[in-house]
C-alpha cells in the first residue's frame, strides 16, 4: 500500500505520506527506516505502528505545524 500513498514531506529520514481510498478514516503515515506509524489526523496520536518514541514526537510536532498541508493532501487524493 505504501507505493499508492502520496508523499507530503520528508523530515530528516522520516517520510510523511497520506492515503485516502474514500472509506478509510482520516489518517496519515510516517515511515522511518523499517518502521511505520499511522497517526490520527485530528488528534495527531499514533494509533498503530512501531516507531521509536522520539520519532513519534518529531512527527506529531511537525504535523501540528502542518495540519493544513496534511488535510489538503488527504482531501486531494
Amino acid at each position: 500500500m505504501e507505493n499508492k500513498m502520496k508523499l507530503v514531506a520528508t523530515i530528516f529520514e522520516v517520510k510523511i505520506k497520506v492515503y485516502n481510498d474514500g472509506d478509510a478514516a482520516s489518517t496519515f503515515f510516517a515511515f522511518y527506516r523499517e518502521k511505520m506509524g499511522q497517526f490520527d489526523m485530528e488528534t495527531l496520536v499514533m494509533i498503530d505502528g512501531n516507531l521509536p518514541e522520539a520519532t513519534v514526537t518529531l512527527v506529531a510536532e511537525w504535523a501540528e505545524n502542518h495540519r493544513d498541508e496534511l488535510w489538503e493532501a488527504w482531501e486531494s487524493f
